[in-house]
């Protein structure tokens, strides 16, 4: 948080950050920023991304006082090219382009397809589904949070098996052939996505090994438009890049575990 706050001045207009990255996992402590900035500049409009987090996490909008929230809904498992935001009324009242006749504090210029909010309504039931598994509730807001509830556990669940192990494998803390970022302290504010190097080999050609050769599907960061910022903050060339959702089993986990250890150079 502190290299936040060495950005931020009495002329600073602008904060965004991310609520989580999702190259790390790590979680930002948002509402302790957000209040520590606006003791720096009280006047500051801060947008918050919360497009990785959206999947785990529910959101209640007056606990972190962002002028406005990114959300990304295929993050949440629907269609690419769909984008919500909520904005303040300060920030609604901006002067922007607007359409001739709108409110000032109208921000839509054009008419989203209806395809895309089918296909939210959607990922809307699933979820509702899924919560109706933890509670006895029928309010559609509360299935949402049981199930958001329910996969935030599982997620750490299985952050946890791979990071520790179980009885039938060793987990990745204990691979002397494995370098895990960011990963050895207390997990509760992480998600299941993290950056790891297997010691002696580059990143994409153990991308290759697990896809190709083991079927386990991995990512890859390289310094390019997207990564070069966090691989030169935690000073690697390149990472495998592990991501779980809540469709993932324990299973899975141990055989990726066990592909792992196989790895370990001769």
């Amino acid at each position: 948080m502190e290299a936040i706050f060495e950005k931020i001045d009495k002329d600073t207009c602008l904060l965004c950050f991310q609520h989580a990255s999702n190259q790390t996992g790590a979680v930002n402590d948002a509402k302790t920023i957000i209040q520590k900035a606006r003791e720096i500049n009280p006047d500051l409009y801060v947008l918050l991304v919360r497009f990785s987090m959206h999947p785990m996490y529910r959101l209640t909008l007056k606990t972190f006082g962002a002028d406005a929230y990114a959300v990304g809904p295929y993050k949440a498992y629907c269609i690419k090219g769909i984008r919500f935001a909520h904005i303040s009324e300060r920030l609604a009242q901006l002067h922007q382009e607007n359409i001739i006749g709108k409110p000032s504090t109208n921000w839509v210029l054009g008419s989203p397809p209806h395809a895309m909010y089918a296909a939210w309504s959607a990922v809307i039931d699933y979820m509702c589904w899924l919560g109706s598994h933890f509670t006895e509730s029928r309010d559609r807001r509360k299935l949402v949070v049981a199930a958001k509830k329910a996969i935030n556990h599982h997620i750490l669940a299985l952050l946890n098996r791979l990071l520790h192990g179980s009885d039938a494998v060793e987990g990745l803390l204990d691979m002397e052939h494995v370098t895990v970022c960011g990963m050895e302290d207390e997990i509760t504010n992480r998600m299941c996505i993290f950056l790891f190097r297997l010691n002696g080999f580059d990143s994409p050609t153990v991308r290759e090994q697990y896809n190709r050769k083991y079927h386990v599907r991995v990512s890859v960061r390289v310094k390019d438009a997207y990564s070069t910022f966090p691989l030169d903050a935690i000073g690697w060339p390149d990472a495998v890049r592990l991501s779980a959702a809540h469709y993932n089993t324990s299973e899975e986990v141990d055989r990726f575990l066990k592909v792992t250890k196989e790895m370990r150079p001769k």
